[in-house]
């Protein structure tokens, strides 16, 4: 075999690390506050585009430091503020609908509250 049989590779494979990398953690739970439990009616005021009172009963799934998701019949569009009276008529706070999503026949609405008096729920 003569020098000119051989052949050089132009460069050189690259070397494994030695460190594996590892895949970057999955969040399954993208909340900041815990979420407590709660079945409570509540009844949510708000305004339609006419300027009409509407009045809409729901019930509170869960509460956190932030918000509430309630579930209801009716839909209301993320961004409108709404007032929220607990089943006895008290008065919980103000709150905006972050979204509104459909759930079976009925709505999951998220509200977040920044006041925070949702613990009379």
């Amino acid at each position: 075999m003569s020098s000119s049989d051989v052949s050089i590779p132009s460069q050189t494979p690259k070397q494994p690390d030695s460190t594996p990398t590892k895949p970057a953690p999955t969040r399954n739970n993208r909340r900041l506050h815990e979420r407590i439990a709660n079945n409570s009616d509540i009844l949510i005021c708000c305004q339609d585009k006419k300027g009409v009172e509407r009045r809409i009963r729901a019930r509170a799934i869960n509460t956190s430091k932030a918000g509430i998701l309630v579930q209801s019949d009716e839909s209301i569009r993320a961004g409108t503020v709404v007032c929220l009276q607990a089943a006895n008529l008290t008065f919980i706070g103000k709150a905006c609908v972050r979204y509104s999503t459909p759930k079976g026949l009925k709505f999951r609405l998220g509200l977040y509250v920044p006041d925070r008096l949702t613990r009379t729920l």
